[in-house]
Protein backbone atom coordinates (compact mmCIF):
# COMPACT_ATOMS: atom_id res chain seq x y z
CA UNK A 1 0.00 0.00 0.00
CA UNK A 2 3.11 2.09 0.52
CA UNK A 3 4.28 1.34 -2.52
CA UNK A 4 1.27 2.35 -4.14
CA UNK A 5 0.69 5.80 -2.19
CA UNK A 6 4.54 6.48 -2.71
CA UNK A 7 4.05 5.47 -7.32
CA UNK A 8 0.73 7.57 -7.38
CA UNK A 9 2.86 10.65 -5.72
CA UNK A 10 5.69 10.48 -8.17
CA UNK A 11 3.20 9.86 -10.54
CA UNK A 12 1.16 13.06 -9.53
CA UNK A 13 4.71 14.90 -9.05
CA UNK A 14 5.75 13.82 -12.48
CA UNK A 15 2.85 15.01 -13.80
CA UNK A 16 2.67 18.46 -11.70
CA UNK A 17 6.66 18.84 -13.13
CA UNK A 18 5.43 17.89 -16.45
CA UNK A 19 2.45 21.04 -16.52
CA UNK A 20 4.92 23.12 -15.08
CA UNK A 21 7.30 22.82 -18.00
CA UNK A 22 4.41 22.99 -20.46
CA UNK A 23 3.26 26.17 -18.66
CA UNK A 24 6.69 27.41 -18.86
CA UNK A 25 7.32 26.67 -22.57
CA UNK A 26 4.02 28.16 -23.12
CA UNK A 27 4.68 31.40 -21.22
CA UNK A 28 8.54 31.32 -23.25
CA UNK A 29 6.30 31.01 -26.84
CA UNK A 30 4.42 34.05 -25.55
CA UNK A 31 6.95 36.07 -24.47
CA UNK A 32 9.49 35.47 -27.67
CA UNK A 33 5.85 36.10 -29.75
CA UNK A 34 5.76 39.16 -28.04
CA UNK A 35 8.91 40.44 -28.32
CA UNK A 36 9.03 39.87 -31.99
CA UNK A 37 5.77 41.86 -32.51
CA UNK A 38 7.10 44.77 -30.67
CA UNK A 39 10.66 43.82 -32.84
CA UNK A 40 8.03 44.20 -36.29
CA UNK A 41 6.13 47.08 -35.09
CA UNK A 42 9.77 48.71 -34.25
CA UNK A 43 10.90 47.44 -38.11
CA UNK A 44 7.47 49.28 -39.12
CA UNK A 45 7.93 52.63 -37.61
CA UNK A 46 11.83 52.84 -38.69
CA UNK A 47 10.29 52.19 -42.18
CA UNK A 48 7.58 54.97 -41.69
CA UNK A 49 10.24 57.32 -40.10
CA UNK A 50 12.67 56.68 -43.02
CA UNK A 51 10.16 57.11 -45.98
CA UNK A 52 8.74 60.17 -44.34
CA UNK A 53 12.08 61.50 -44.33
CA UNK A 54 12.81 60.25 -48.09
CA UNK A 55 9.41 61.98 -48.78
CA UNK A 56 10.37 65.26 -47.03
CA UNK A 57 13.49 65.63 -49.14
CA UNK A 58 12.10 65.14 -51.82
CA UNK A 59 9.35 67.70 -51.36
CA UNK A 60 12.85 70.11 -50.36
CA UNK A 61 14.08 69.15 -53.45
CA UNK A 62 11.01 70.04 -55.91
CA UNK A 63 10.53 73.22 -53.72
CA UNK A 64 14.38 74.00 -54.64
CA UNK A 65 13.40 73.61 -58.23
CA UNK A 66 10.67 75.55 -58.17
CA UNK A 67 12.75 78.20 -56.52
CA UNK A 68 15.56 78.00 -59.19
CA UNK A 69 12.91 77.79 -61.68
CA UNK A 70 11.28 80.64 -60.79
CA UNK A 71 14.74 82.90 -60.48
CA UNK A 72 15.74 81.74 -63.92
CA UNK A 73 12.10 82.81 -65.25
CA UNK A 74 12.52 86.08 -63.79
CA UNK A 75 15.70 87.06 -64.49
CA UNK A 76 14.97 86.00 -68.00
CA UNK A 77 11.97 88.42 -67.84
CA UNK A 78 14.19 91.07 -66.64
CA UNK A 79 17.16 91.21 -69.30
CA UNK A 80 13.86 91.31 -71.71
CA UNK A 81 12.71 94.01 -70.28
CA UNK A 82 15.88 95.58 -70.00
CA UNK A 83 16.95 95.20 -73.48
CA UNK A 84 13.47 96.68 -74.67
CA UNK A 85 14.00 99.84 -73.00
CA UNK A 86 17.66 100.04 -74.18
CA UNK A 87 16.00 99.45 -77.51
CA UNK A 88 13.47 102.32 -76.61
CA UNK A 89 15.60 104.42 -75.34
CA UNK A 90 17.76 104.25 -78.15
CA UNK A 91 15.34 104.88 -80.66
CA UNK A 92 14.19 108.44 -78.84
CA UNK A 93 17.74 109.26 -78.73
CA UNK A 94 17.87 109.05 -82.19
CA UNK A 95 15.19 110.33 -83.13
CA UNK A 96 15.95 113.46 -80.62
CA UNK A 97 19.63 113.22 -82.52
CA UNK A 98 17.40 114.11 -85.67
CA UNK A 99 15.66 117.09 -84.33
CA UNK A 100 12.00 115.94 -83.66
CA UNK A 101 10.34 117.83 -80.75
CA UNK A 102 9.95 115.53 -78.36
CA UNK A 103 7.43 116.92 -76.52
CA UNK A 104 5.03 116.58 -79.83
CA UNK A 105 6.11 113.22 -80.54
CA UNK A 106 6.00 111.64 -77.27
CA UNK A 107 2.24 113.27 -76.72
CA UNK A 108 1.31 111.55 -80.32
CA UNK A 109 -0.41 108.75 -80.20
CA UNK A 110 2.74 107.46 -81.81
CA UNK A 111 4.94 107.57 -78.99
CA UNK A 112 2.42 107.28 -76.12
CA UNK A 113 2.06 103.82 -78.50
CA UNK A 114 6.29 103.38 -78.58
CA UNK A 115 7.02 103.98 -74.98
CA UNK A 116 3.22 102.42 -73.48
CA UNK A 117 5.84 98.56 -72.91
CA UNK A 118 8.41 100.82 -71.33
CA UNK A 119 5.79 103.25 -69.22
CA UNK A 120 3.89 100.42 -67.71
CA UNK A 121 1.07 101.19 -66.07
CA UNK A 122 1.77 104.59 -65.81
CA UNK A 123 1.67 105.22 -69.40
CA UNK A 124 -2.16 103.52 -68.65
CA UNK A 125 -3.10 105.23 -65.32
CA UNK A 126 -3.90 108.51 -66.92
CA UNK A 127 -6.88 108.61 -68.98
CA UNK A 128 -6.94 109.83 -72.48
CA UNK A 129 -8.43 113.35 -71.25
CA UNK A 130 -5.86 113.90 -68.93
CA UNK A 131 -2.85 112.86 -71.10
CA UNK A 132 -3.95 115.13 -73.69
CA UNK A 133 -4.22 118.13 -71.15
CA UNK A 134 -1.07 117.70 -69.72
CA UNK A 135 0.59 117.60 -73.47
CA UNK A 136 -0.64 120.37 -73.93
CA UNK A 137 0.88 122.45 -71.33
CA UNK A 138 3.91 121.25 -71.86
CA UNK A 139 4.12 122.13 -75.69
CA UNK A 140 2.57 125.52 -74.57
CA UNK A 141 5.65 125.55 -72.35
CA UNK A 142 7.70 124.32 -75.23
CA UNK A 143 9.51 121.96 -73.13
CA UNK A 144 11.16 119.65 -76.06
CA UNK A 145 13.70 117.97 -73.11
CA UNK A 146 17.03 115.92 -74.95
CA UNK A 147 17.41 112.46 -74.17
Amino acid sequence: REQKLAAGLRAELAEKTQRRELRSLELENERKKIEEEAELERKRAEARAHLEEEAHGMKRAEAQRRIELERVSFEAQLRAKEQDDARLLSFLRALNAEGVDMTAFMCSPAGRFAAAPALGAHAQRDSPEQREAECEQLKGKGKGAAI
